[in-house]
């Protein structure tokens, strides 16, 4: 079967540290709240986070962006404040000697219309957004998502997955269950890997016309190119099974409501 999965993408990490970045990355998209952009609108001066600025009203600072900048003075800061973001990153990954991901692509500051502007919406004026994690049990709070991470086993590996099923071929109405395909992707792994494994998941649908899911994955061992291949083609098979599956419901709905009709007329 040729695979159609627009993106499997496949890394790993045996840091602690960048796993549960990784874990903050796919949850979060970094931006202000309603709340930080209505103080950002009243502050006539510097503002870069409402944490930041109520830090340096306990100490009898004046919040300004030299010191907001200082890297003496990044725990005053919210972990999702926009000015220190990029900080917060660099310096994360370079403690754990890791590749700092790639950041989202953020199409809210590109003009947007029809369609497109309405299915973007969320990500409109680039408020922060929280997204719900999930694992083999459902839906999984960041706290036990840790937990998994700090109760891994010694030699333990964090694989960080992406998957994107094509919007041509498969995902072409925006109604895959992204979580099954999930569940069927990590069944294969372990499969694969020959190991329990372990996962947390978010659902990427607010950012980019391409829905997609960013896993992280705990367990130990090693994937090949042939493990790699075998859980593409579970996928596209997944996928494809899935949309013939919706398509023929669609039209089964559409005949009853077309026979229904004519018989009402």
């Amino acid at each position: 079967m040729v695979s159609t999965v627009a993106i499997f993408r496949m890394n790993f990490t045996s840091s602690t540290g960048a796993a549960k970045a990784h874990i903050r990355y796919i949850q979060h998209r970094p931006g202000r709240t309603a709340e930080h952009a209505q103080a950002q609108h009243q502050h006539r001066g510097f503002f870069c986070c409402g944490q930041f600025n109520r830090n340096c009203d306990i100490l009898g600072l004046s919040p300004t962006l030299a010191l907001a900048m200082s890297p003496d003075y990044c725990r005053y800061h919210s972990r999702y404040c926009e000015t220190f973001t990029a900080y917060y990153r660099d310096a994360l990954y370079a403690r754990a000697g890791e590749k700092i991901p790639q950041q989202d692509n953020v199409l809210a500051n590109q003009p947007a219309s029809g369609e497109s502007q309405a299915r973007n919406a969320k990500g409109n004026g680039k408020e922060r957004i929280t997204r719900i994690l999930f694992g083999i049990d459902g839906a999984m709070e960041r706290k036990d998502a840790y937990r998994m991470v700090d109760a891994a086993a010694k030699g333990s590996s964090f694989f960080r997955i992406k998957i994107s099923p094509d919007p041509k071929t498969e995902d072409t109405r925006r109604d895959l269950s992204l979580r099954e395909v999930t569940e069927t992707i990590m069944q294969t792994f372990e499969e694969r890997i020959q190991r329990a494994v372990q996962w947390v998941a978010a659902e990427h649908d607010d950012h980019t016309p391409k829905r997609h899911v960013h896993v992280l994955a705990v367990a130990r061992g090693r994937l090949n190119r042939q493990d790699l291949q075998s859980i593409i083609q579970k996928a596209t098979q997944a996928c494809l099974e899935q949309r013939r599956a919706l398509d023929l419901t669609r039209e089964q709905t559409q005949e009853r409501e077309g026979e229904a009709w004519e018989r009402s007329h």
